[in-house]
């Protein structure tokens, strides 16, 4: 009788660690796994393949494209991204710092030049685009001015970087599309 126990327990021992092999060789990947993109390094604003039209904002905010000069240095490590980007136009030079978490769970960063407003987003990574969602809203305030999506892909390559952003909602009231944003950039 105790045999046919130890049996019946050794045979319900090696259905076990099978049923559990069968299920870790399930959830492990059969092929290689994809590989992420890398947006670490310089990267800089190529005028000649940005279209024409690539900043369409609101009349006051118009950017002349013929003198606007940037570069970005982007810092990917790990769920944490930093982006440093200095730019030129019209003279005027401007650097705007800010950090950005992959996963999703949101971030504060503060707007240049103004203690009251802050733009507050939430950053995902799905395959090669980097999608940040944000609205500018007044800092400690739950009212929001107005919001932005942005969409960065990286080429397969690994040396060009598309940047696209629109305004939310993206037309105003007559149907136009407002703050539409299109930048290229290439790996320095």
């Amino acid at each position: 009788m105790i045999r046919i126990k130890m049996l019946y327990c050794l045979l319900l021992l090696l259905g076990l660690a099978a049923f559990a092999i069968d299920a870790e060789a399930q959830v492990k990947p059969s092929s290689t796994p994809k590989p992420t993109p890398t947006f670490t390094g310089t990267w800089t604003f190529v005028r000649t393949e940005t279209p024409k039209d690539a900043f369409k904002t609101p009349k006051p905010l118009e950017i002349d494209v013929s003198s606007y000069q940037e570069e970005m240095v982007i810092e990917h490590d790990g769920l944490k991204m930093t982006f440093r980007r200095t730019s030129i136009s019209n003279g005027d030079k401007l650097v705007i710092e800010r950090v950005f978490y992959t996963d999703g769970r949101g971030e504060i960063n503060p707007i240049v030049d103004s203690d009251s407003v802050e733009t507050v987003s939430r950053t995902t990574l799905k395959g090669r685009k980097l999608i940040i969602e944000r609205i500018i809203r007044k800092r400690g305030s739950a009212e929001k001015m107005f919001g932005t999506m942005s969409e960065w892909t990286v080429s397969k390559d690994d040396q060009t970087l598309i940047e696209r952003e629109t305004s939310l909602p993206s037309r105003d009231r007559y149907g136009r599309t407002i703050g539409l944003v299109n930048r290229v950039y290439k790996r320095k």
